[in-house]
């Protein structure tokens, strides 16, 4: 849990701010932190209360000053496994606020199963709103990143699951429409073929097709069942 309530740490920044005021012309303007959660259908970038509760506290202390305070979370292990950030930076609303939108979401759009916002943007998604950003990723940086997934590539398969990804589910559909439409193709084509030469198969490489996409998902479901019985 990320709780920035602690005295030690309330006094660190008010130091820190009132140095950087002597030495810097930037102010702070935010706080980050992680979500380093197993890689699911959905970002892990959202708020959770705490992290309101500490945006909230921030916010209150440093928007009467002009300075607007926000909260950025980055999710480790979904930019380790697509090997650039992911992260989403947020703001809260005041604690009377009320949307003339019930079913309105952080970023804007409406959903209307409760079970479906809290999966997508935890239990207080009504609570806070997503800002726009962008990023400036150095090629050190990248270079970086590339090192430590290369380097660490056992951590990199108990810590990610790159199957649940969003992207790589629509590319198993469409691996899978493709292979279908093959097989249709051949099925037509050994319809008319075996009128005149006898059984005809086509599908050979096909077969190797589908039993290499079943075979990835065996080992997915295969590196879930143990990661759930190692870290469960």
């Amino acid at each position: 849990r990320v709780i920035a309530d602690d005295e030690n740490v309330i006094n660190y920044m008010i130091q820190l701010g009132d140095s950087n005021e002597t030495t810097k012309k930037e102010k702070f303007c935010g706080w980050y932190h992680t979500h380093p959660f197993d890689v699911d259908v959905y970002s892990q970038c959202f708020l959770s209360s705490t992290d309101i509760s500490t945006q909230l506290q921030w916010k209150r202390a440093e928007d009467p000053h002009g300075n607007p305070w926000l909260a950025i979370v980055i999710d480790p292990l979904r930019s380790f496994a697509k090997g650039k950030p992911e992260l989403a930076a947020f703001r809260v609303f005041p604690p009377e606020y009320s949307s003339s939108n019930p079913d309105e979401t952080p970023d804007g759009s409406t959903i209307h199963e409760d079970k479906l916002r809290i999966e997508k943007w935890g239990a207080c998604w009504d609570r806070y709103y997503k800002l726009d950003t962008s990023y400036y990723m150095s090629s050190l940086a990248q270079s970086t990143l590339s090192l430590l997934k290369n380097k660490f590539l056992w951590q990199n398969t108990l810590s990610s699951s790159p199957h649940l990804d969003p992207d790589a589910q629509d590319e198993l559909i469409d691996k899978i429409a493709i292979l279908n439409k093959s097989f249709e193709i051949n099925r037509k084509n050994e319809i008319g073929l075996s009128m005149f030469r006898g059984t005809v198969d086509n599908n050979s490489n096909n077969h190797q097709i589908a039993n290499s996409i079943a075979s990835d998902q065996c080992k997915c479901c295969i590196s879930q069942l143990a990661k759930k019985l190692i870290f469960s």
